[in-house]
């Protein structure tokens, strides 16, 4: 049936046919919606579970690294913190790039924090303010505010040579002339870096340094857990 009023007209759908149920009456259109709602909800409570199981996983980790001694965590940022490599030139706003921060570094920075590690994050990107503003977006200020970004990239030869050697070096530097009662060494550093040169070159300084699997993030947990003492 179609009415018409000013030229336009309007189709007008047919009931939704009832449903007898112990309960009542209710209509498809309801019955629909309810198998939805559970679907949802069901779909909901699988994530929080896995996102549980993960946090404990990550405790599990860091506990570990305190086992080691480990004391300073400076971390990669293109495809580890997050899963995408920027190189340098996202042109998108911080807020889109927050969307790509991996769940399992959204627990490990907080805990290792809260642990008494300090955090930094080493990386090739220029966009050291757009980093620090994305920090700032998934962490509260008491964690973000206390995580040195340093970036830039050198010739190649210096990074062939360096790795992420001289963005540890200036991370170090800053958060010892914050926290003076801090001594980091090589020892008590672990690098996490998904360029496997980055990792060969900061062992060869002393470093502790696990190669991070972008296809694989949890295996970091793993690794971590298989760390032996130096």
């Amino acid at each position: 049936m179609k009415t018409t009023s000013n030229n336009t007209s309007t189709e007008l759908s047919p009931p939704s046919p009832i449903i007898i149920t112990n309960g009542g009456t209710t209509s498809a259109a309801d019955e629909t919606t309810m198998t939805a709602r559970a679907t949802t909800t069901s779909s909901e409570i699988h994530s929080l579970d896995s996102d549980i199981r993960l946090r404990r996983r990550c405790q599990e980790a860091v506990s570990r690294l305190k086992d080691l001694k480990i004391n300073f965590l400076a971390l990669d940022f293109d495809l580890t913190i997050i899963d995408r490599h920027t190189g340098g030139k996202w042109i998108n706003t911080p807020f889109d790039l927050a969307t790509h921060v991996r769940p399992i570094f959204r627990h490990v920075i907080p805990l290792a924090i809260s642990h008494g590690l300090a955090v930094a994050v080493t990386t090739f990107s220029s966009q050291v303010e757009l980093i620090a503003t994305v920090l700032r977006q998934v962490f509260p200020e008491d964690v973000a505010g206390r995580i040195p970004v340093e970036g830039g990239m050198g010739d190649r030869a210096t990074v062939l040579e360096f790795g992420k050697q001289r963005h540890i070096a200036k991370a170090i530097h800053r958060i010892e002339a914050n926290l003076p009662l801090v001594n980091i060494s090589p020892e008590s550093t672990l690098l996490v870096d998904d360029d496997q040169n980055n990792i060969n070159v900061a062992k060869r300084f002393g470093c502790g340094a696990v190669w991070f699997n972008p296809d694989n993030p949890v295996e970091l947990l793993d690794d971590v857990g298989a760390l032996q003492i130096q």
